[in-house]
């Protein structure tokens, strides 16, 4: 979301609770470090001095601007996206000795409420580490979706009216649906869903076949992107991310062609 303030005759003021970045929205700024994190742990610093003390700094100040942004899908993405970007450490050992760490873990995390009563958190804050917890405790029934569902009971009737060739590009701006999948069956039918998802598909299954480096690489952009469209209508026309899964897409292709000139060297 842009916001220009030279259109608004008076200040415009809000809590600020959970960080937002420049796009307004908390998940979409999530998704922007989550990004971030990808590519900076695939890129080559070289020979610059202290790179590895640069790399760590990077690393944890993007780490806390996802905690920042107190965005339940993000955590969960997060964790996926930090073991598919150390696949390095993926060994049968590493496996098993993180099998022992992850009853600790879990306790930690159904505890987060207690854990964190000390740091003077909003309201709002608050709510979110209880629902983050309340996912791993199984309390499905109190998970808070933030009115999702209350939204897609919204538009249900609409997807109804014309499910093969929807209402048009411009409904998604006027009906809020937080999901992309669902937005572009509402605007596009189920033929430009069909679309996204087997253009996904394409993408993830020619992704497994290239080299480890960009294999990962690309797997884990994948697979932010493909979960955060769950819970955002506004990942695919976001530009930046047009560019990244072109790049990525890029690399695909290059690493499939290089493995190709390889066989048959």
């Amino acid at each position: 979301m842009q916001l220009d303030l030279d259109y608004f005759s008076s200040d415009i003021s809000w809590g600020l609770d959970r960080a937002s970045g420049l796009y307004g929205d908390a998940n979409n700024a999530c998704l922007v470090s989550i990004i971030s994190y990808v590519f900076l742990k695939f890129t080559d610093f070289g020979n610059l001095p202290f790179k590895s003390l640069i790399k760590l700094i990077l690393t944890l100040l993007i780490s806390y601007s996802v905690i920042l942004t107190f965005s339940t899908t993000g955590y969960l993405v997060f964790v996926f996206v930090v073991i598919l970007c150390n696949y390095k450490y993926l060994s049968k050992r590493n496996i098993l000795a993180s099998m022992f760490a992850l009853p600790l873990l879990y306790l930690i995390i159904i505890n987060l409420t207690w854990l964190t009563a000390g740091l003077n958190l909003n309201e709002r804050q608050q709510s979110k580490i209880v629902n983050f917890e309340n996912i791993f405790s199984f309390k499905f029934d109190q998970i808070d979706n933030s009115g999702r569902f209350e939204h897609i009971d919204n538009v249900i009737g609409k997807l109804y009216e014309n499910p093969f060739f929807g209402h048009g590009f411009d409904f998604g701006l006027n009906h809020l649906t937080h999901n992309t999948y669902l937005n572009i069956w509402l605007e596009s039918g189920i033929i430009g869903l069909l679309v996204l998802i087997v253009v996904l598909a394409i993408y993830f299954s020619r992704a497994i076949k290239v080299e480890k480096k960009t294999k990962y690489f690309s797997l884990a952009i994948l697979f932010a992107v493909s979960i955060f469209m769950l819970s955002l209508q506004t990942v695919i026309n976001q530009p930046y991310i047009m560019v990244v899964l072109t790049y990525v897409g890029v690399l695909i292709d290059k690493g499939l062609i290089k493995k190709n000139d390889e066989r048959f060297s």
